[in-house]
């Protein structure tokens, strides 16, 4: 109950038939240290949780891009996309915070082979 009342100011903005990708393929720097991404240009600079769809795929085990609110420093409180083994490609939505300017951090796994990668906000929650 606590949740419906603390959720009851908030708004969903959908973005509606999004015709691209925010996101694709070689958009992302991927060497196993956290970099900072300006959704500001979707969501405006304002402080929201996105809705994010991705894909990874990967040609060996367990390939990862996490995202998190830039300055954020820990490892628990974050979004992930994996891809568990060779050939595999995951698809699923997670929710990201941005800071105050619409800006996110993220971390792609250098280990791995990431093959694909594509990442599209649906919508965001206004706080």
């Amino acid at each position: 109950m606590q949740f419906i009342q603390q959720a009851a100011g908030m708004i969903f903005v959908p973005r509606g038939d999004v015709a691209d990708f925010d996101i694709n393929y070689g958009g992302l720097t991927i060497d196993a240290a956290w970099h900072d991404y300006d959704f500001s240009s979707i969501v405006g600079a304002k402080h929201v949780l996105l809705v994010i769809r991705g894909s990874v795929a990967t040609t060996a085990d367990d390939g990862v891009i996490f995202m998190r609110k830039k300055g954020h420093t820990g490892m628990f409180n974050m979004a992930g996309w994996n891809a568990y083994a060779p050939g595999d490609n995951q698809s699923t939505h997670q929710i990201v915070e941005t800071d105050d300017n619409g800006v996110i951090s993220y971390m792609g796994d250098a280990t791995t082979a990431l093959t694909y990668y594509d990442f599209l906000v649906r919508g965001w929650i206004e706080l």
